[in-house]
């Protein structure tokens, strides 16, 4: 896919999904894309993290397989895939795309908290932010009832301002 026609996804509703490492993406990434790495738990947190209905593209790094990449979406019923960025982040950038930054924080440098931590038990037992309250993401939403629904996360991202 063009830089054009990943911004035209984006204003008609669908989403990128940024598959590249973490700290890549809070280097710099489009705006409104969820980050999601690719590795063994993908599939798990595209599921938990947007609808199957959802028009997605997907923005990898150099080296990384696409094909592994929409076999894991497939595999748990995601067909409407619009394809990748080809160029990745440069070729956004060339285009005239904007991008944001994410603050990337390890634990051991973690302001004051709470933290709700939402990776699964073996991420959370290998290491976590001291204090943290742990609830993976695909049980977030069962330990959510009884709370404040205009606080609670959104699983669907808002339209960016491109």
């Amino acid at each position: 896919m063009t830089a054009d026609q990943v911004r035209a996804l984006l204003v008609d509703g669908g989403c990128v999904v940024d598959v590249r490492p973490a700290a890549d993406f809070a280097a710099g990434h489009i705006p409104g894309a969820i980050s999601i790495p690719l590795r063994d738990q993908f599939a798990s947190w595209l599921g938990w993290l947007l609808p199957d209905d959802l028009p997605l593209a997907f923005i990898a790094a150099e080296g990384q397989d696409l094909d592994d990449i929409l076999w894991q979406a497939y595999k748990i019923g995601y067909e409407r895939l619009a394809g990748h960025l080809a160029g990745g982040m440069a070729a956004w950038l060339a285009a005239g795309g904007g991008q944001r930054h994410t603050a990337f924080v390890t634990a051991e440098h973690a302001p004051a908290g709470p933290y709700l931590d939402v990776r699964q038990r073996s991420e959370y037992a290998a290491g976590h932010v001291a204090g943290s309250v742990h609830i993976e993401l695909g049980d977030l939403t069962a330990h959510s009832r009884g709370y404040d629904p205009g606080r609670a996360a959104r699983p669907r991202p808002r339209r960016p301002q491109l």
